[in-house]
């Protein structure tokens, strides 16, 4: 199972790094989960707010101009954050999994015990694993919030200025 002369040392390394990577996914999933759950909230107040009724009711309609095109703007500036945040957290993660596969190599003499070269081999190769993977479905989302974004702000800025538009007649 172990290569010859492996010291407990090295055991507790790899130890260290799997407990590690288990730590950076649920980082990452937390992270996700909390970011998923603001541009939700704030994309329901955007939505809540640019109904005129509701503007109505609160008296808000003078500053609707200001008001809905700041939210939108901050839903912008607060998804580019997630993506961010979700490339970094893949970034740490395939740090760490490639380092468990170095100390792998290095502690392993049957590499049929080594998880993650186990988990290459099995799941990397399968179509399956490349149309359900997780991290790419999480970043999908990430970046369709961020295009949403940008089209909510831009439709934003179409309805409350579009005075300010030049007209020509024909």
């Amino acid at each position: 199972m172990f290569r010859p002369r492996i010291r407990t040392g090295k055991i507790q390394i790899y130890d260290v790094y799997v407990q590690r990577i288990v730590h950076e996914g649920e980082l990452y999933w937390s992270r996700y989960k909390i970011f998923l759950g603001f541009n939700t909230g704030f994309l329901a107040v955007f939505s809540f707010i640019f109904q005129s009724d509701v503007a109505k009711f609160l008296n808000i309609q003078s500053y609707l101009s200001a008001i809905i095109p700041s939210i939108g703007f901050s839903g912008i500036i607060f998804s580019s954050v997630w993506l961010l945040v979700n490339y970094n957290g893949i970034m740490w993660m395939s740090l760490t999994k490639n380092i468990i596969m170095d100390v792998e190599d290095r502690i392993f003499d049957d590499l049929h015990y080594a998880l993650y070269h186990r988990i290459n081999e099995k799941y990397e190769s399968s179509i399956k694993y490349k149309l359900l993977d997780v991290v790419k479905i999480s970043l999908f989302v990430s970046w369709l919030f961020f295009f949403g974004w940008i089209v909510l702000f831009c439709y934003a800025l179409l309805v409350n200025y579009s005075y300010l538009i030049p007209t020509y007649p024909v």
